[in-house]
C-alpha cells in the first residue's frame, strides 16, 4: 500500500512510511487509533502491521501513561521502572533472525540490575529469548544491551558517551541473523557491538513472553523509560534487500533526531520519501 502523502514535496512524491513494506510488528503512540486508554494510562497498544500483535495490560496499576505533544509535538508511552509493563505474549520468535527499531530514552538509575526496552528475555535465559537491556546501574556509559540466547548467552552492547540518567531521545535496536550467525546492538544508525553466536535459535515458548518495560519470566526488572514507536521484522534482511536505512531515517525525521545518525547515513541530512 500507498504512505499517506503528509508533505507537500511534489507531485506523486509521498513520506515514506513503514506501511510500504511488510513489517512483523509495529507500534506507533502518535497514530491515536491504536491507543485504548483507561483514562490517562494505555490498557493497549495496538500493532499496525496487520499482525494482530497486540500489547496488552489488563492491571490499572501496571499499564503505562500516556503523553501527547512530548517528543517532537507527538505522543508517547512512560513506563514507571516501578511495576509498568505491556506483554504481547507468545509473538516473534528469532528463530529466522530479527531486526528491531525503537524510539526511546531511558529516565532514572534506580536498582542495581538492568531492565528490558523491549523482547522477550527473563530472569532465567532460555534458547531463544532476545531482547534489549537498559542499564540501570551507576555504570552511566552503557546504554542499552542487545542479547540473543543459543546453546551460550550471547551479549552485544552498544555504548554512550557520558550520563545515562535522563538521557536524551535515541533510536535504539538490535539485529540477529542466523544466516550470519551474528547479533548487533544498535544505536542511532550504528552497530556498536557484534557479537558472533552459535547454535540454532529456538522459540522460547509462552514462558518467555514479549514484554515491553520489563523482562519476561517472573515479571522483573522494570525499566523507567519512555518510548514512541516500535518497528520488527522476523528476519535479518541481506544487503540489496535491506529496508534499514528506510526505517532509521522515518523514525529520526518523525522525532527530529536525524541529527543522531551518522554523518554516512543516506538519510542524515535528507528526508525519506516514495512514490
Amino acid at each position: 500500500p500507498k504512505a499517506t502523502r503528509l508533505f507537500p514535496y511534489g507531485k506523486g512524491l509521498r513520506l515514506w512510511t513503514p506501511q510500504t513494506i511488510n513489517t512483523d510488528l509495529w507500534l506507533d503512540a502518535s497514530d491515536s487509533s491504536t491507543i485504548t486508554l483507561n483514562g490517562s494510562t494505555v490498557s493497549q497498544w495496538s500493532d499496525k502491521s496487520g499482525n494482530g500483535r497486540h500489547f496488552t495490560q489488563p492491571t490499572a496499576a501496571s499499564q503505562p501513561g500516556y503523553s501527547t505533544g512530548t517528543l517532537n509535538g507527538l505522543p508517547i508511552l512512560t513506563f514507571d521502572g516501578v511495576d509498568d509493563f505491556l506483554d504481547g505474549g507468545n509473538i516473534l520468535p528469532a528463530t529466522n533472525g530479527i531486526i528491531t527499531f525503537f524510539v526511546a530514552r531511558q529516565n532514572t538509575i534506580s536498582s542495581s540490575s538492568t531492565g528490558q526496552y523491549f523482547g522477550r528475555l527473563g530472569g532465567t535465559l532460555v534458547n531463544g529469548s532476545w531482547g534489549n537491556r537498559g542499564q540501570i546501574t551507576t555504570q552511566t556509559t552503557n546504554l542499552s544491551f542487545a542479547q540473543v540466547r543459543t546453546s551460550v548467552n550471547v551479549y552485544a552492547s552498544a555504548v554512550q558517551t557520558g550520563e545515562l540518567v535522563n538521557s536524551n531521545w535515541q533510536l535504539l535496536g538490535m539485529r540477529y541473523s542466523s544466516t550470519e550467525n551474528v547479533v548487533q546492538a544498535t544505536y542511532n544508525s550504528f552497530s556498536t557491538a557484534t557479537a558472533a553466536t552459535t547454535g540454532t535459535v529456538a522459540d522460547p515458548g509462552a514462558g518467555y513472553p514479549c514484554r515491553i518495560g520489563a523482562r519476561s519470566a517472573a515479571t522483573v526488572n522494570y525499566l523507567h523509560m519512555d518510548i514512541a514507536e516500535v518497528v520488527v521484522l522476523l528476519s535479518a534482511p541481506t544487503t540489496t534487500t535491506n529496508p534499514r536505512p528506510q526505517i532509521e531515517g522515518y523514525l529520526c525525521w518523525k522525532y527530529s533526531l536525524q541529527g543522531n545518525l551518522p554523518a554516512s547515513h543516506p538519510y542524515k541530512n535528507v528526508i525519506v520519501t516514495g512514490k
